[in-house]
């Protein structure tokens, strides 16, 4: 899988919980404004599409702009499921 459907697909989750983002090119600032029952739902669907066990670590704080929340899913992801593609 490439960095570019690890996106599409968590632009997907996004959406699918309310929250609704183009593109990462849309370089908002928006601070985020998800309540903490949308943001374990969006933890939990990325754990359930990528078939992965999301660190605790990522449970603890939450991003604070809209940009940062889908950087730091795509980061998950890649982290826990596709690690040869960090340095890609």
């Amino acid at each position: 899988m490439m960095k570019e459907e690890i996106q599409k697909k968590v632009l997907e989750i996004m959406n699918n919980n309310g929250i609704f983002i183009a593109s990462l090119e849309d370089e908002s600032e928006d601070k985020v404004d998800v309540d903490s029952l949308s943001y374990i739902s969006i933890m939990v669907d990325m754990e359930c599409e990528f078939d992965i066990a999301i660190p605790e670590k990522y449970f603890s704080s939450t991003p604070e702009t809209y940009c940062e929340f889908v950087k730091m899913l795509c980061d998950i992801a890649i982290e826990c499921k596709y690690p040869e593609l960090i340095n890609a």
